[in-house]
């Protein structure tokens, strides 16, 4: 499922201190042509090169890259978040956003974040603080790893180890659509298939897992 937000140039003579007039001034400008001093190209270059030269995980990477080049001529800027490190990638798109000048809209959440620091509307500061509060604290000695590709590695690890047998290899039965798995053979042709698929971000990782065994002329899941 797609996750989009939406960007454009903040200006203090239009302020607002309600979320619906907020809501009014975004969807009026949809379709509108940007300004020919409009920040947003910059601010798409800014997004682009952070998320190009920092520490981020490949399909993020991958996600932001010749972002800039694809933004259009509209005064607002609306994109698709990546569904890797979705909330990390956020916090890191309103903090750039801030710097330029440009308030962000996400719908979904029924949150606005202005360049000024003010949220719209003002209960949904409580539901920003919460989030940035679990990226930030952890638990410790149970704190999930801040990396998807970490999070891989250790479910991985805790598969080898809770469900012996099973070795990680690429599946090539119709039934595991060659995918990445995890495989054992119990005797008599008779083979078992583990995969998992891991979306979302920290701390909110999405685990789903499909078992599967395969039989010399069926299978059965």
């Amino acid at each position: 499922m797609s996750y989009d937000i939406q960007c454009w140039d903040f200006t203090p003579s239009r302020a607002f201190d309600d979320f619906d007039t907020a809501l009014e001034v975004a969807f009026s400008m949809e379709g509108k042509p940007r300004r020919l001093d409009s920040r947003l190209l910059e601010f798409a270059r800014a997004i682009e090169q952070y998320f190009l030269e920092t520490e981020q995980e490949e399909s993020v990477q991958s996600h932001f890259k010749n972002f800039s080049g694809n933004i259009g001529g509209e005064a607002v800027l609306r994109f698709e978040l990546p569904s890797d490190e979705r909330l990390l990638v956020f916090r890191d798109i309103v903090k750039i956003a801030a710097t330029q000048g440009i308030a962000v809209l996400d719908e979904q959440a029924g949150m606005m974040l202005l360049p000024n620091g003010k949220i719209l509307p003002e209960k949904a500061s409580l539901i920003w603080e919460a989030m940035q509060a679990d990226m930030d604290e952890g638990s410790s000695s149970d704190e999930l790893p801040r990396k998807i590709s970490d999070f891989r590695k250790m479910l991985q690890a805790d598969i080898l180890r809770l469900m012996p047998g099973f070795k990680k290899e690429k599946l090539i039965s119709s039934a595991s659509k060659e995918r990445k798995g995890y495989v054992r053979n119990v005797g008599d042709d008779i083979t078992q298939e583990i995969v998992v698929d891991v979306s979302g971000g920290y701390p909110f990782y999405s685990v789903s897992v499909y078992f599967v065994a395969l039989c010399p002329r069926s299978f059965s899941r």
